[in-house]
Parts: C-alpha cells; structure tokens; sequence
C-alpha cells in the first residue's frame, strides 16, 4: 500500500504540470474491468476451462469485485482531481469469448460498475480491444450521455457510430500501422472521413486505435492533430 500511494502521489504531481501546460488529463485511474482480469491473471487457456466447468462463480466473483473497484474509483479520482475512469476491456471482445459469453459473464459486472460509477459523478472510458462488431448492441444499455467508449482497428467505428452513437461518445481510430507506415496525407484523408462520418452531429473524439506505437512517423502524428484544427470545428 505504501509504494501504492507513493505512486499515485508522483501521479498527481505529474498531471499538475500536464495541467499547467495546458493539457487535459484523460483519465485519473485505469483499472481492468473484472472479467478481463480473470482472464489475464489465470492465462487464456486455463481461463477457457474456467468458463466450460464454472461459469456462474465467474460471473458471481466479478461481480463482487464492484464494490471495490468503485471505492478505489472514487478514492483515486478524488485524489486526481478527475473525474473519469479508463476502464480496459481487453478480454471480452469476440476475438476471445462468443457474444453469448459476453452478454451472460461479462456485460452484467461490466455494467454493473459503470452505472455506479455514472451515479457517483464519475465518467467511465471504455477502452474495448477487438472486434466488437457483435456486442454493440449489448453495449446500448449502458448509460446514454456520460460514457466515452474508445475502438482499435478491428472494430467497425463507422458501424459503432450507427448503432450506439445516439447513446455513447466514441474515441479512435486512426489505425497504429497506417501511423507507423502510412503517409501524412493518407493519415489526413482518414481522418477527415472520420470526422465527416462518424463525427457527424458531435459525440466523437479523434484518436489512434487502442494508442500511439512508440515507432510511429512524428508527421503522421501531426497529420492526425493538424486534421482536427482542419475538419473538426462546426
């Protein structure tokens, strides 16, 4: 606990000086949604077995786990002086688990969370890896207006935009490999379609898909800001 807090102080220190210079701070906490650290933790092959021989003790444990993720959200935010939360769903998309699985194992903690989170004055980011093409529909009962969901490249966005983006504000998805080996000028075209698209009538936030690769072309990287001041005022 002590090194925790320690960390956590040299946190806030750190988005201070963000602060002061003028950029806002995404996040103030970055737990992994229940489910998905089961699933880390025990290893995705075991975790399969899980899921075939105790699926209702997954479902009850994440549940459990609730409570205290919302009081280390609410400790931590408070701390921050942020009031969002990066929720990492990195295991529950349809590259790992059907989305019967999802709806019945996942979604109900997930959700479970979020609302409570929402009802605390808290603003969940959902950061949702994978294709999740097939559970954007489960994803439309979540809280309208106060949730940011946050889309890599196997996900549809244009798709995410017509199904939940009357409900949930979406962040992405300029692709890390078009960052990397793309030109300005393709990284530009992308993004002013991402804008018209699905930027159309607000709820949207322009980003790299899942974050920026560490090797990406510094010019694609400008591109990708410069397109904003470009396309993304009304």
């Amino acid at each position: 606990l002590a090194a925790m807090f320690r960390h956590y102080a040299n946190w806030r220190y750190d988005f201070e000086r963000m602060k002061r210079r003028g950029t806002t701070v995404l996040y103030s906490f970055l737990p992994e949604a229940a489910f998905d650290a089961f699933s880390l933790a025990r290893g995705f092959m075991e975790f399969t077995r899980d899921l075939r021989r105790r699926p209702e003790e997954i479902a009850r444990a994440a549940e459990d786990l609730t409570e205290g993720y919302l009081f280390a959200s609410r400790a931590i935010c408070t701390l921050m002086g942020i009031k969002r939360v990066e929720i990492f769903v990195h295991r529950s998309s349809t590259d790992f688990i059907s989305p019967e699985t999802f709806r019945k194992l996942s979604f109900p903690s997930l959700k479970a969370l979020v609302e409570r989170l929402v009802a605390a004055g808290i603003n969940p980011i959902l950061h949702c890896d994978g294709n999740w093409d097939m559970n954007l529909e489960t994803l439309r009962e979540l809280p309208a207006g106060n949730i940011v969901i946050q889309f890599d490249g196997p996900t549809d966005i244009f798709l995410a935009k017509r199904v939940i983006g009357d409900r949930i504000c979406i962040m992405g998805d300029v692709p890390p490999d078009m960052l990397v080996l793309g030109s300005p000028s393709e990284v530009d075209e992308y993004c002013h379609r991402l804008i018209e698209e699905v930027g159309k009538g607000g709820g949207y936030i322009m980003g790299a898909g899942c974050e920026i690769p560490p090797n990406a072309r510094p010019e694609n990287v400008k591109a990708m800001l410069d397109s904003v001041v470009r396309y993304g005022y009304y």
